[in-house]
């Protein structure tokens, strides 16, 4: 049996925000450089403070790509958020987004 590395690489429409916005995560998962469908993702985002805010399962399209929206509410916290997306073999994509209060 052959083993195909899987990267997971995360995006998110802006860069920074503000409260009562909406954030539109994107994952694309790839098998050795080729998108892959029906993978299984946990999604996970964390205010700066290291609390989980967000847990949500993903499952890839034919392209490779999972979307998931994140409604932020008014932030109590500023500062930078990380998002985790983690597959099932044990591959994990990072990223993050900044909040700043009004």
């Amino acid at each position: 049996m052959q083993y195909y590395p899987v990267s997971l690489s995360i995006r998110t429409d802006k860069s920074q925000y503000t409260g009562y916005e909406n954030v539109i995560i994107t994952v694309f998962v790839a098998k050795d450089g080729v998108p892959s469908k029906g993978e299984r993702i946990r999604l996970l985002i964390f205010q700066p403070s290291g609390k989980r805010i967000f847990n949500s399962r993903l499952t890839t399209d034919s392209f490779g790509v999972a979307v998931a929206l994140f409604h932020l509410q008014k932030p109590k916290v500023s500062g930078n958020y990380s998002v985790e997306a983690h597959s099932t073999d044990g591959s994990m994509g990072l990223s993050s987004f900044l909040v700043f209060s009004d």
